[in-house]
């Protein structure tokens, strides 16, 4: 898979998962207690698995294959 896709996918994934921990907790105080819980759980299972692929990609050097702009030619 791409690197550069991969990237930009697991960030997409990781903000629309914070949102809807946001929205569960919102839920969870608006009374339903057990399916703003559930919500909550399942987005921080998701964010922690993005949270990962994004550290893989910033422990090792894939800047050469993640830039989006083209090394100049000399």
């Amino acid at each position: 898979m791409d690197p550069v896709r991969t990237r930009k996918l697991s960030r997409l994934v990781f903000y629309l998962a914070t949102m809807g921990a946001c929205i569960g907790v919102g839920i969870a105080y608006m009374g339903h207690t057990a399916a703003g819980i559930i919500l909550m759980v399942a987005c921080m299972a998701v964010m922690m698995v993005c949270l990962s692929i994004l550290r893989f990609f910033g422990q090792y050097d894939f800047n050469h294959m993640v830039s989006s702009r083209k090394p100049k030619k000399e």
